[in-house]
């Protein structure tokens, strides 16, 4: 893959690898990083096709809904041939987003 990401977006990639799905929020706390910020990093990774951002139904009625993060086939390859993630690793179809919808 001739695909150059910066630290911060490997970095990224592996929290979700870590945490599977995980919302804004999370992610802003595990990367220590403000969530304006880290918006315009995961809009770049979704462009790349490397995550994807699916909504998610609001707790109240108030205020920005959450949308939950996964990681996609792509991103998962990338972190396996950077080192982030061994060789054998296998990906989850049932818990990481894909770029095709499974069918059932």
């Amino acid at each position: 893959m001739g695909l150059r990401l910066a630290d911060a977006d490997t970095a990224l990639l592996g929290v979700l690898a870590d945490l599977r799905v995980a919302t804004l929020s999370q992610l802003a706390v595990a990367l220590d990083r403000n969530a304006h910020a880290l918006r315009k990093r995961l809009n770049r990774l979704v462009e790349l096709g490397l995550i994807r951002v699916l909504p998610r139904m609001p707790r109240a009625l108030r205020g920005r809904p959450e949308h939950m993060v996964r990681l996609c086939e792509p991103g998962f390859d990338l972190l396996r041939v950077c080192g982030r993630l061994p060789r054998t690793a296998v990906l989850d179809p049932d818990v990481v987003g894909r770029s095709r919808k499974s069918e059932h």
